[in-house]
């Protein structure tokens, strides 16, 4: 079992580096292509305080309460338990191994495992909205038209897989430790396993089943890894994929968007705002009053305009009334 979760996580790893590394340079192909946007980078620390709270605030996503507190579960699962997955890769070779330094500290193996459950319970509740609001359902109503919905079923499986997965590999581990003793069954107690504990009932225990557990590790750290790099190569292989691109772009999109986070007007200046920013209707209505106020040509009413400017009545009447051989004089316009 050893050898086969070796060759087919390290195979597919390849794989899906490579599929990654063409998308991240076709997409800087594509940005490079645009025009230089000045003004994204001023204010460093605030756009950088503004990054930090939206994100792990989750300010944008909260909008939609009980919605945006789930997903927070989903988000902070996928950033922590990237680790256990790293993990994983060493799990292959040895089952027992933990992250140096805070692999075995109660602080790191209680985020780890808390999240590992509420991502998780938080998932479910997501799938189950999306299901109930279709947009083949409610159409426009739905705040999923226009959405791809194969890619957000995709990604929450995922998503549960992964978060799961966690709380499998370490009842697994609970029962390896208890069957070696010693040191390792010390620590393998409800305090540093608080969560896989209970799924540890899942596997054999005792002496005899080192091997058994062993295997079963192995066979839960290539599920870790396939699945972690088969998400690699279906994102990579579609860029738009934005349900799933936002977990890397959403940090650089905020920190450089457009307007300065920490920026106020001085309290002695007060700059109109730009045309941009003016409505259509200030824009139409200022004009109009331009157009109007300007001094109206001879011959014409006040407020309208002409291209060619025409003599009035009583100057054509006193052309006409001329002696013969007066010349006509023409109105020109001022």
């Amino acid at each position: 079992m050893q050898t086969l979760a070796i060759v087919v996580s390290l195979a597919v790893t390849v794989v899906a580096v490579a599929l990654t590394v063409r998308a991240v340079r076709a997409m800087l192909g594509v940005i490079k292509r645009g025009q230089p946007a000045p003004g994204r980078t001023g204010n460093p620390v605030g756009r950088t305080l503004t990054m930090l709270k939206e994100t792990f605030g989750h300010t944008r996503m909260l909008q939609w309460t009980w919605i945006g507190i789930l997903h927070w579960f989903a988000f902070a699962a996928f950033i922590a338990l990237s680790t256990a997955v790293a993990a994983a890769y060493i799990q292959l070779f040895d089952p027992e191994f933990t992250i140096p330094v805070i692999g075995k500290w109660w602080v790191y193996e209680w985020v780890a495992e808390l999240l590992g459950l509420l991502g998780t319970i938080a998932i479910i509740p997501l799938i189950a909205y999306r299901l109930t609001h279709k947009p083949s359902q409610l159409g426009r109503r739905s705040r999923f038209f226009g959405s791809t919905m194969w890619q957000a079923y995709f990604v929450e499986a995922m998503v549960l897989l992964e978060s799961s997965a966690i709380l499998f590999i370490r009842g697994a581990e609970y029962n390896l430790a208890k069957a070696h003793g010693g040191e390792a069954a010390e620590h393998a107690d409800g305090f540093h396993f608080p969560v896989s504990q209970f799924f540890a009932n899942l596997f054999p225990t005792g002496h005899d089943s080192v091997g058994t557990l062993e295997n079963i590790i192995f066979f839960i750290a290539m599920v870790k890894i396939v699945s972690a790099m088969v998400w690699l190569m279906v994102i990579s292989t579609n860029l738009t994929m934005g349900v799933a691109w936002h977990r890397f772009t959403a940090w650089f999109n905020i920190w450089f968007k457009r307007r300065r986070p920490a920026a106020r007007p001085s309290a002695r200046s007060s700059p109109s705002p730009p045309a941009a920013s003016r409505s259509p209707s200030t824009t139409s209505t200022t004009s109009t009053r331009t157009r109007c106020s300007a001094p109206a040509p001879s011959g014409t009413s006040p407020g309208r305009t002409s291209s060619t400017s025409r003599p009035a009545p009583s100057a054509v009447a006193a052309s006409r009334s001329a002696p013969p051989g007066t010349p006509r004089s023409r109105s020109r316009p001022s």
